[in-house]
């Protein structure tokens, strides 16, 4: 550790660099020299893209035996359980910090574990895994956007060109390349829900951003899970007393529990830890780029696990997509 931390002078050999006097050659730094931070947040955004594909998969999986309450209010349950043992000290430490910056913090809760909740857990239960994940993809799409329009970002040819061929990558994923289907009586909900996720999550990721905080990321998104789940448990309260939900919506049967379990400590926990690792160290926009692995994987699990067939249509819908994120990755590189 105290070697990566060292001050480093290069040397009149081209070969050698220096560090507290000693010179070292160019071959021991491939061998010696470690990840950078950004080198490991970007790591862990593909294991998050991963993690997410196969979400949409376990979710459409087993929307037949549970309920979208459940798998919401499970998710965040498991991860406030498997959390608050490693964190709690760290979260009373940093309460001042916390206490500082509530709002956000609350906001961002909220919005992540209700808000996105709802919607990219119920999508799957209104269409097939495949496209949840395809349409999950334009998240880029809209974090671009977004920024253009909130002034994060000026928006310059190059990524108007971007937003649109994604916007028409779009189109064509939830029309299927037909303006029958673009008719309400044969519009999927699920996929429009898909989209409202990715443009929930885009707005997410940028407001993420902002969070100018000196809390950690693990301490930070503990306070977020705290505060949205409080925010869950107030609003499934409320929609109790409306007669909307019941305590039997929570409850999950055994053949489920594995994809609760997946859903919860995998995608949730470890998806978002990573998630929120990557926005705070290589920005929203860039980690965005990172999030088109997440149909690949979610597309190969559900033709194979699930029997979902891929349209042309949707190749080249998704070919679209695929293009606004390559060349919204050069835009970041």
């Amino acid at each position: 550790a105290s070697w990566v931390r060292c001050c480093f002078t290069w040397s009149k050999s081209p070969r050698e660099f220096c560090c507290h006097g000693t010179c070292h050659s160019e071959a021991l730094t491939h061998i010696d020299m470690p990840l950078t931070t950004a080198q490991l947040a970007r790591l862990g955004l593909v294991v998050t893209a991963l993690l997410w594909g196969g979400n949409h998969v376990v979710i459409r999986a087993v929307s037949g035996e549970t309920s979208v309450v459940a798998l919401v209010f499970w998710r965040w349950a498991l991860v406030i359980i498997a959390l608050l043992p490693f964190t709690a000290t760290a979260i009373f430490r940093n309460w001042n910090e916390i206490r500082k910056n509530l709002t956000s913090i609350a906001l961002l809760g909220f919005i992540n574990c209700v808000v996105f909740s709802f919607a990219i857990i119920a999508a799957p239960f209104g269409t097939a895994a495949l496209n949840v994940g395809l349409l999950q993809a334009t998240a880029p799409v809209w974090v671009l956007f977004l920024s253009a329009i909130s002034g994060d970002q000026r928006m310059t040819g190059i990524r108007t060109l971007v937003v649109l061929i994604g916007f028409v990558g779009t189109a064509l994923l939830l029309t299927d390349g037909t303006l029958q289907n673009a008719s309400l009586s044969q519009f999927r909900w699920g996929d429009g829900v898909a989209v409202l996720a990715a443009v929930i999550w885009a707005a997410y990721s940028l407001l993420l951003r902002r969070q100018k905080s000196m809390l950690s990321p693990m301490v930070l998104f503990s306070a977020m899970t705290i505060a949205g789940f409080t925010g869950l448990m107030f609003s499934l309260f409320l929609l109790a007393s409306l007669g909307m939900v019941s305590l039997a919506d929570i409850a999950v049967p055994a053949t489920a529990v594995p994809s609760v379990l997946y859903v919860g400590i995998g995608a949730t926990l470890f998806g978002n830890l990573f998630w929120n690792i990557g926005v705070q160290k290589i920005g929203a926009s860039a980690a965005a780029q990172y999030l088109f692995l997440a149909p690949i994987a979610s597309s190969a699990l559900a033709v194979v696990w699930l029997g979902e067939t891929l349209s042309i249509v949707q190749v080249i819908g998704a070919l679209l997509v695929g293009t606004s994120l390559l060349i919204g990755s050069k835009i970041h590189a």
